[in-house]
């Protein structure tokens, strides 16, 4: 069993495996505590099971291929920065471009072993616009192995999708049944919610689509009931605290507020 040190309110550079330098990338995302970082969930996922060869791409159908980058590079255009690729295996290739995404010159290099994923379109040769995409290392060519799903995590320089993957899991095992659920117990059963631990882990590694599907919708629920509550505490204290002007003729206030009137009060 491993060693508890952290909670959820604990700064994110005492989690096993960060430290300063880490948190000071970290911050980057908006990660300052354990609980910013089990609440950074996933942009995308990467479906393992889905993986078909490029010359088996079907337009509209979607799917993930690996391949080896080709050919990369950035365009530039008048307010906007592409990036462009050709990736191929052994069946075939496929062009892909990541709209205003030129960034990923920093990311993506030929040679590099790559999984896409995304719905392909077909204009003389296979294409992807967008695509979920990953760099292979082996955890993630184990991963895909083995028929997983794989978070697609928000990453800043200096933090690699297996950094943040390991800092995630890290975080779920020591910190992650220390959350407090604002949902109500009673709430969640009747609206058939999860627990926020459980909905946390299946958003980062959803072992399949229901469980991921039920995690979102109990994320979801979560933010709109925070933000109900809000907005009637925000009413409560404006009831509470509200005070109309004052209108007595004896009050100085009201003199004075008479008094600058363009006209005369009858």
């Amino acid at each position: 069993m491993t060693e508890r040190r952290v909670a959820p309110d604990t700064p994110i550079q005492y989690l096993p495996g960060v430290g300063p330098k880490r948190a000071e990338r970290l911050s980057k995302l908006g990660i300052g505590r354990v609980e910013d970082l089990l609440r950074h969930v996933p942009r995308d996922y990467l479906d393992a099971r889905n993986i078909v060869q490029i010359r088996d791409l079907k337009p509209g159908q979607l799917a993930t291929v690996i391949g080896k980058v080709t050919s990369a590079r950035e365009r530039r255009r008048p307010g906007r920065s592409d990036f462009l690729a050709r990736v191929e295996d052994a069946s075939g290739a496929v062009n892909v471009t990541w709209f205003g995404q030129g960034f990923l010159s920093r990311a993506i290099s030929p040679g590099d072993e790559i999984a896409l994923s995304g719905i392909p379109e077909f204009s003389g040769i296979r294409s992807f616009a967008n695509p979920t995409w990953e760099t292979l290392g082996s955890e993630e060519r184990e991963l895909l192995h083995a028929g997983r799903i794989i978070p697609v995590h928000p990453l800043t320089a200096g933090i690699s999708a297996k950094v943040m993957r390991g800092l995630v899991h890290t975080a779920l095992e020591q910190a992650g049944d220390l959350m407090e659920d604002p949902l109500p117990g009673e709430l969640r059963s009747e609206r058939d919610l999860e627990s926020i631990n459980q909905a946390l882990h299946d958003i980062h590694f959803p072992p399949d689509d229901p469980a991921l599907d039920r995690a979102r919708r109990r994320l979801a629920y979560e933010e709109l009931f925070l933000v109900q509550a809000l907005l009637a505490l925000r009413r409560a204290r404006r009831e509470t605290q509200a005070s109309g002007f004052i209108t007595a003729t004896t009050s100085t206030r009201a003199r004075a507020f008479a008094k600058n009137l363009p006209f005369e009060l009858t």
